[in-house]
């Protein structure tokens, strides 16, 4: 029973090391789990039912402040309400996965979405999870309805 222990001790151990040694890509694949269960590992989506995270309008927001305001409390907060994306239209909800993530998970999950499904995108610049924060406690935690409204003026905005 000691041996079966230590052993179970040992191995946790070495997990929660292994962890803290991952680097933010690896820290941003775990992250996305959470994402990946209704878009997929692949960001692909499930057309009709959730968007794909590799769109051009998804890519875009990382360009600009707001549209990096606007990924932040997508995944803090949530989202409501009807979108397009993709040519596609949306009509549902994504749950706020801010308070599992904090500001760090928030950072990687978003990191990991910039650099695994929009490579393309020129000199694309990380979140950190100082930015997350300072932008979290500015701009507080907006309704997910309103979010899709947001969406839908960055759009037509333009940050393509």
């Amino acid at each position: 029973m000691r041996i079966a222990s230590l052993t179970i001790g040992l191995v946790a151990t070495f997990a929660i090391q292994a962890s803290a040694f991952a680097g933010p890509d690896e820290n941003g694949r775990l992250q996305f789990k959470r994402c990946a269960a209704c878009h997929l590992a692949t960001g692909e989506g499930v057309p009709g039912a959730f968007p794909s995270l590799k769109t051009p309008e998804v890519g875009s927001f990382y360009e600009t402040d707001e549209g990096r305001l606007w990924l932040v409390h997508v995944v803090n907060s949530g989202l409501a309400g009807e979108i397009t994306s993709g040519g596609k239209t949306y009509r549902g909800f994504m749950p706020a996965q801010g308070g599992a993530l904090g500001p760090e998970g928030i950072a990687d999950v978003l990191n990991f979405v910039l650099h695994e499904f929009h490579p393309a995108r020129k000199d694309p610049t990380s979140f950190t999870a100082d930015e997350v924060k300072a932008l979290l406690d500015t701009h507080g935690k907006p309704n997910p309805r309103t979010l899709s409204e947001t969406r839908r003026a960055l759009l037509e905005k333009g940050t393509d």
